[in-house]
């Protein structure tokens, strides 16, 4: 559309774990930001995507009080926000991505009873009825914390916890079929993970936490067509709860947390032609974790 690409993060927790209601915009281009109109409610954990009409659905997620069924949509154009259909079921920590004018959110967790409850179900929300649906359920028991993106004509899930223990599971969905299957694990079990595609269709997984609540650096690429995974050199900060994006054939993480306790404002990118990171000299306004993150088309005016 002419426009440059850019990054938008919505919502996410400051060091004190408060959800936020900002939306901000990082421009690799210019290295400027700025805010778009708030949400008219605080999130954090939750899912966001770009359609193909460059509008932003925002997903589920943990509000200040518990977590969300609710499900918001941006327009650019107008600068606005409007709520559509929720969820079927409230949850936070799912995988969301969007693929074929459909937005599918997967996996997650609710509380109930003193007790943090994960589930399995997959729901997929059709722009044209404004309605979800339930799809084929995950071949695991439960998942969640993991992250998801959608390339060709497939939708992939990479990390997360199972059965109360990190896992190095990847799933594959397929929509034509109505079908989940079991890919080649990656080679570091983690959660809370960011994943994005390259600039050469390779996905990759960011980050994240491990077991012993070890925060991680590394980064490892998955390629699709031969089910194959590839090591690649790990980020100069570790980052767990951080935001990712392509841009320019440059990927950029941004904020996250490196403990329990400190959330980040800064922002590194990858160059896969030298396999190398450099540290960005821009900085978030505010250092956030557990935002919603996609790329989007965007002028500041």
């Amino acid at each position: 559309m002419g426009l440059p690409n850019v990054i938008v993060c919505v919502g996410g927790c400051d060091d004190h774990k408060i959800p936020q209601a900002a939306v901000t915009v990082f421009s690799p281009s210019t290295s400027t930001f700025w805010c778009l109109e708030k949400m008219s409610y605080s999130i954090a954990l939750c899912g966001s995507v770009v359609m193909e009409d460059n509008s932003v659905f925002v997903c589920g997620g943990l509000t200040t009080t518990d977590e969300t069924n609710r499900v918001s949509r941006y327009y650019p154009v107008h600068n606005t926000w409007e709520s559509v259909a929720p969820l079927q079921h409230r949850w936070a920590g799912s995988g969301v991505a969007a693929l074929g004018g459909r937005v599918y959110v997967a996996g997650g967790y609710y509380y109930v009873n003193d007790n943090w409850e994960p589930l399995r179900s997959v729901e997929c929300y059709d722009v044209l009825t404004d309605s979800w649906q339930r799809v084929a359920q995950l071949p695991v028991d439960d998942l969640w914390g993991c992250s998801m993106v959608a390339v060709d004509d497939r939708v992939y899930m990479f990390g997360g916890i199972s059965q109360q223990r990190k896992t190095n599971a990847v799933f594959c969905y397929d929509p034509t079929s109505d079908t989940g299957s079991r890919l080649a694990d990656m080679p570091t079990a983690r959660n809370w993970c960011c994943a994005c595609v390259g600039p050469r269709g390779l996905v990759y997984v960011i980050g994240g936490r491990r077991s012993g609540a070890k925060y991680l650096n590394c980064v490892e690429a998955y390629d699709t067509t031969t089910n194959v995974w590839l090591k690649k050199r790990g980020m100069i900060t570790k980052r767990s709860m951080a935001g990712c994006g392509c841009v320019d054939g440059k990927i950029y993480v941004l904020g996250g947390a490196s403990t329990e306790e400190e959330c980040l404002d800064s922002i590194e990118f990858y160059d896969e032609n030298t396999d190398t990171w450099t540290m960005h000299e821009c900085r978030l306004p505010k250092a956030i974790r557990g935002f919603g993150c996609a790329v989007m088309k965007m002028q500041k005016d």
